[in-house]
């Protein structure tokens, strides 16, 4: 039977509360190790990275292994792989390895590949700087970006070079370089991101 009243229609993520229990505990002393099931409001099921390829997009808010050995595999480019899942708001997942005190992409492989490189963390740091204005989706035509709008401001993931004609003058700052523009026509190069306000 429904409750009285009616609950509200989304749902709050419990992630961030879990991630607060491991940061206390980190700084209690603790290595903190665990796996789980997606208990915590983000999705961890699904099928390997080789065939999600084809459908990026519709993986959203997952959480993903980036098996850079699968996707060459299935004959793609990590770095375009890994920059697409972001823009269509794929989780990467970052493993902390206890022994080597790294972050790792996987858990079986010692190599250098298999460390985030300082591109990879900077689009993290990107991704989290504008995320909360990644609401509403377009995805632009041929798939050359992907056009995020909150209201108020866009964020523009742009996977080819491409030209964006805007509503009108507007500022423009692409975040991995920091480069901050007026314009009504954003020429945007392959894998920039640009906050448009």
């Amino acid at each position: 039977m429904r409750p009285a009243r009616t609950p509200p229609s989304s749902i709050e993520t419990q992630y961030y509360a879990h991630l607060d229990l491991v940061r206390s505990m980190q700084h209690q002393g603790y290595v903190y190790c665990n796996e789980d099931c997606g208990v915590f409001g983000l999705h961890r099921s699904g099928p390997g990275v080789a065939m999600r390829l084809n459908n990026l997009s519709m993986w959203r808010e997952f959480i993903t292994l980036f098996d850079i050995d699968a996707i060459r595999k299935a004959n793609a480019r990590p770095d375009e792989v890994f920059f697409k899942g972001l823009a269509y708001r794929m989780m990467w997942s970052l493993l902390w390895n206890v022994q080597r005190r790294e972050l790792n992409f996987t858990w079986n492989e010692d190599s250098e590949e298999n460390r985030p490189s300082e591109w990879h963390l900077a689009l993290y740091k990107a991704y989290n700087a504008v995320e909360k204005h990644m609401k509403l989706r377009k995805i632009l035509s041929d798939e050359t970006g992907v056009l995020y709008s909150d209201g108020s401001k866009q964020v523009l993931w742009s996977f080819v070079p491409l030209r964006l004609r805007l509503d009108s003058v507007s500022d423009v700052r692409e975040l991995l370089s920091g480069h901050v523009c007026q314009t009504d026509v954003l020429e945007a190069s392959k894998h920039g991101i640009y906050l448009i306000q």
